[in-house]
């Protein structure tokens, strides 16, 4: 019964839907499950993201889980691969056992091993070996001795010359055998290769494949060109790494696997109905599935492990990633209307990390037309955030009349039961007349049934005679806030709800508009201060309560005290009328003179000890001063 561990208690699964486990020589098993939320299945709410699952003894950690609404489909790992996040950090140099360098590799890993030295050589010369992850480095050495190894339950490893041996299985078609499939693939196929060799290349020898007599021509490999091979007995030795037969591989769809079965084991296949094929040839791969009860064995894929060379597997990487690339441009080459179009594509996929990564290239070109287009779509799946998934995508497109530049950015988020969608898009266009350059940010987020959307958008619009920018943001409710600088030969206008100076702004010219003028501190004015350009009711207002108002015709000081500190003060011009109104209270003056003797209404004039009074010009009597 497969269990999930959860703080060193183990819940047994039930209500498993479907499951699969494939195991592979020298390699991680791997577990796929998908389990049904029912309430007699206690280890449902502990199938997490790292937890540990536990099948026939072996133990799995979760690393994919997406989670449905009565479901939850698992993917993980061998905890083996826990060794790949377990750092090595020395170097070996020297001449070591296998014994020793296993020893030192799993030391305080937890893990162990089981070394059958038989066939085996005895040691073997490192230099510099280490400095990477133990998983790696295991892997590595294993190549190197050539060895293969198995999973054991208990974290034990097998390592072996060859993992299993020949019990005489065999398998028969209608008896236990029900299907063969054969695929064999002759792309790599080489034959010959030359190898060109010795100091300036001057050396140059041809090569045969033992096996060339099989087929009806010479087939050449790459040619080989390499300064570092000084005698004939190393070219050839390179040759021969170069030499490729026809690729065939076969799987076995079984109807009964032998109860002894084991990968690696040799085992003797009789198909008739493929020309009566019998192979001898060992098991690589073996699926197992769930029928209800446990886990069974219901394919395997046979053929013969070859060792190789970490320069070997690396040459092999490159070779078949130029090899998916020629075939993906081959694939998707094409003349549709006298158009020619290329497109690549790549995905990674980071299971540790639950990040799945693809990858286009595309350029399409027409006479009228050259287009360049390159996307990545990265999604994240149960991190700590959520869900995220990211796309992002740039592209060029290059006309007679016009280049049109586009990045665009859609990152979505799923949180809680939180949607949030947020898309971000650059575009630039040119042509002989202008530059268009636009900056568009669109936000939407989903929770229930409340829904928020804003956007923003920038753009800059420059022509032979005007340039003009542009800043917009329109809020969830609908509100739009706009600003906008237009700028030509003859004017710069600024279009903004506020517009900030910060530092010495200097003005040359006339300063006019409708507008009001709010001034913290203080206001400087060189010469004249006019209020108003016509007729109408004009004032000074001092903290909102004094002021001088004008109607045009007469002015006012309106305050409940005003003082008039001077030395000369006049009041008023010849001829004209000055009123007071109130109580004039001279107590604390000098007054020098009342009013002139010949002025309409009352005089006071004064002459030789005598102080006379006069109305309107006359004297109506007097008074002599002792």
């Amino acid at each position: 019964m497969p269990l999930v561990k959860h703080k060193g208690i183990e819940y047994p699964i039930n209500h498993i839907q479907s499951g699969r486990i494939d195991l592979e020589i020298s390699h991680a098993h791997e577990l796929n499950m998908v389990v049904v939320n029912r309430a007699n299945n206690p280890a449902y709410p502990y199938l997490q993201e790292e937890a540990i699952v536990v099948v026939n003894d072996h133990e799995y950690r979760i690393k994919k889980l997406s989670n449905k609404t009565n479901y939850k489909n698992i993917s993980a790992l061998h905890i083996v691969m826990d060794l790949a996040g377990t750092p090595f950090n020395q170097r070996l140099t020297g001449v070591y056992t296998p014994n020793e360098v296993f020893s030192t590799l799993l030391a305080g890993t937890g893990w162990s091993f089981n070394f059958d030295a038989a066939g085996v050589q005895s040691s073997i010369e490192l230099k510099d070996f280490g400095r990477s992850n133990v998983w790696k480095l295991f892997r590595d050495f294993c190549n190197r001795l050539q060895v293969e190894f198995g999973l054991l339950p208990s974290r034990v490893f097998e390592i072996r010359k060859s993992l299993s041996d020949d019990y005489g299985q065999q398998y028969r078609y209608a008896h236990n055998l029900r299907n063969l499939s054969k695929d064999s693939i002759s792309t790599n196929l080489a034959t010959h290769v030359i190898v060109n060799y010795g100091e300036d290349l001057q050396q140059t020898a041809t090569f045969e494949s033992p096996t060339s007599s099989k087929y009806d021509r010479a087939v050449y490999g790459d040619i080989i060109n390499d300064e570092r091979i000084k005698t004939y007995e190393e070219a050839y030795e390179r040759a021969k790494a170069k030499f490729q037969d026809i690729d065939i591989s076969y799987e076995l769809d079984i109807a009964q696997l032998g109860e002894t079965h084991e990968l690696g084991e040799t085992i003797h296949t009789i198909y008739e109905p493929m020309d009566g094929l019998s192979i001898v040839t060992r098991i690589l791969k073996v699926r197992e599935e769930w029928n209800g009860e446990e886990f069974v064995a219901t394919s395997v894929n046979v053929g013969n492990y070859v060792f190789k060379t970490a320069e070997e597997i690396l040459q092999d990487q490159i070779k078949d990633t130029e090899d998916n690339v020629n075939e993906s441009i081959d694939q998707t080459k094409e003349i549709i209307q006298r158009e020619y179009r290329w497109e690549l594509n790549e995905t990674v996929t980071e299971l540790e990390k639950n990040i799945t990564t693809e990858y286009t290239a595309m350029v399409s070109l027409t006479a009228r037309e050259l287009r360049t287009e390159m996307t990545q779509h990265v999604t994240n799946i149960n991190t700590d955030m959520g869900s995220m998934e990211t796309r992002l995508s740039s592209s060029i497109s290059q006309t007679a009349a016009q280049i049109r530049a586009e990045v665009r950015s859609e990152v979505t988020t799923i949180n809680g039961g939180i949607n949030s969608v947020k898309e971000d898009v650059s575009r630039l266009e040119i042509t002989a007349s202008g530059i268009q350059s636009t900056v568009t940010s669109h936000s939407t987020q989903i929770g229930g049934l409340n829904t928020q959307m804003s956007s923003a958008q920038s753009s800059i619009t420059q022509m032979s005679n005007q340039i003009t920018q542009k800043v917009s943001y329109t809020e969830y409710n609908g509100n739009t806030i706009v600003s906008k600088i237009n700028q030509d030969a003859w004017s710069y206008t600024v279009d903004a709800q506020r517009i900030n100076f910060n530092g010495a702004v200097i003005a040359n010219g006339s300063i006019t508009g409708t507008s009001s003028l709010n001034i913290a501190t203080d206001a400087t004015v060189g010469n004249n201060l006019y209020l108003g350009q016509g007729g109408g009711y004009k004032s000074l207002v001092f903290n909102n309560s004094n002021r001088i108002n004008s109607s045009g015709y007469g002015m006012e000081l309106n305050a409940q005290e005003i003082n008039l500190n001077s030395t000369d003060i006049t009041i008023g011009t010849s001829g004209g009328t000055t009123d007071f109104n109130g109580t004039v209270d001279f107590s604390y003056a000098a007054v020098r003179g009342v009013a002139r003797a010949n002025s309409s209404g009352i005089g006071i004039s004064y002459s030789n000890g005598t102080l006379y009074v006069q109305v309107n010009g006359s004297t109506v009597g007097s008074v002599k001063l002792s």
